[in-house]
């Protein structure tokens, strides 16, 4: 059943009611389940993805480069996580500020396909990687395809690894193996 059809009152089970209730039995709003832990998933997210991208980045240019024979090669490729951990906010903040508008709205659009949570996000914040670094390279950097390639790839899995982050720490999958199903609850 639809979110659409679930708003307007249409056959809404006990289960629905449930699976869909935000606020506690006074009528408050569970702020940890549903504002907090989601925001601090969203923000951790952003930082995982920009460790990704340190990182991927590092390792792209020691591959790419025909490297990988020297001892200098090998270190760059060992310290290239390490580079991640310390460096990874300065991109973060730029996932953050990109991400803002666009994470709400396909948040919206999984609810209102009723979509499970968990494959769909991190699925989709890898093709949101890939999509804000074309807008990016289209507006201001030219690349040749081979380099556009690469850094649409290294979006793409770094906006995978963000999204798997957020729905670890947003709940998605630990409520999946405790509800014992293959379906995962809206948060």
């Amino acid at each position: 059943m639809s979110l659409a059809a679930k708003a307007s009152g249409l056959e809404l089970t006990e289960k629905d009611r449930v699976e869909t209730q935000r606020f506690d039995r006074e009528g408050r709003l569970d702020w940890w389940e549903h504002v907090v832990r989601p925001v601090l998933a969203w923000l951790a997210a952003c930082y995982a993805a920009g460790v990704a991208i340190v990182s991927l980045m590092m390792w792209a240019g020691v591959l790419s480069g025909g490297g990988g024979h020297s001892a200098h090669d090998w270190t760059v490729f060992v310290l290239a996580p390490v580079a991640g951990l310390l460096l990874g906010w300065i991109p973060g903040l730029y996932v953050a500020v990109l991400t803002a508008l666009p994470m709400p709205f396909i948040v919206f659009v999984i609810r209102l396909n009723t979509w499970r949570r968990g494959r769909p996000d991190v699925l989709l914040s890898g093709v949101m990687g890939a999509l804000l670094i074309q807008l990016m390279v289209q507006q201001h950097w030219e690349f040749s395809p081979s380099a556009a390639a690469m850094w649409t790839t290294v979006f793409f899995v770094a906006g995978m690894v963000g999204g798997w982050v957020y729905c670890a720490l947003a709940g998605h999958f630990s409520n999946r193996r405790r509800r014992g199903d293959d379906t995962c609850p809206e948060a």
